[in-house]
């Protein structure tokens, strides 16, 4: 599904990434460890189109994402890779349905289309009786929940997550884990995942380790 080759990124003097080669099937769960520093959220942002490499070419679903323009970049990005960050930057303003609506709106979909899917994930996520909450009225890891539900609801097939539970406690941490596993299973996604937690990495199909820009 990920095919990446020779990838290299610079900023100014400083080598982040250098000649990183991976290949990710689908349906997989990819850890990506490492220190901080070693290029693992940079590696996930190239992935995701986020930002763009010095060199080397990343291709998903056999699309050459680089031999798109601004406009179809964004468009495939939307509709084809979902993403899970540490803060889960829900807009404070909106509601559960009206966060995990808006991807669905920006891709076309009708506001009662959206709403109909944003509330099935929110059910299917535990979120039944939050739907109508506000992020200040939600735990850290119902928040996340919602983040999740956010990154589903266009049917992407790629799920990019960055230290998805590095701002839970303990307990919550293993929730997502465990959420992460099901809706792999459920919903058949592919998840790569940059994470510090042994016990997330523990749990992946696959565990790949970074160290100053290269897969060990």
């Amino acid at each position: 599904m990920i095919k990446i080759s020779n990838l290299q990124k610079q900023f100014g003097d400083l080598q982040v990434l250098n000649g990183i080669d991976l290949e990710i099937e689908s349906g997989e769960i990819v850890s990506i460890v490492g220190k901080s520093g070693a290029g693992k959220s940079t590696l996930l942002h190239i992935m995701g189109t986020l930002d763009t490499p010095t060199k080397g070419s990343v291709s998903i679903n056999d699309q050459q994402v680089s031999d798109l323009g601004v406009k179809d970049l964004a468009r495939f990005r939307n509709n084809h890779i979902g993403f899970i960050f540490q803060f889960h930057h829900l807009l404070p303003e909106f509601s559960a349905v009206e966060n995990v609506s808006l991807p669905g709106l920006i891709a076309g979909k009708s506001k009662s289309e959206a709403k109909e899917k944003a509330e099935y994930l929110l059910e299917f996520l535990g979120l039944g009786q939050r739907l109508l909450h506000r992020p200040s009225e939600m735990s850290g890891g119902e928040q996340q929940r919602v983040a999740i539900a956010r990154a589903l609801i266009n049917d992407p097939d790629i799920i990019l997550a960055d230290e998805p539970t590095g701002n839970l406690d303990t307990a919550t941490s293993m929730d997502i884990h465990e959420l992460i596993l099901q809706l792999r299973d459920s919903f058949h996604r592919t998840f790569v995942i940059v994470t510090h937690s042994r016990e997330l990495a523990g749990m992946s199909d696959r565990i790949i380790t970074m160290k100053d820009g290269k897969l060990l």
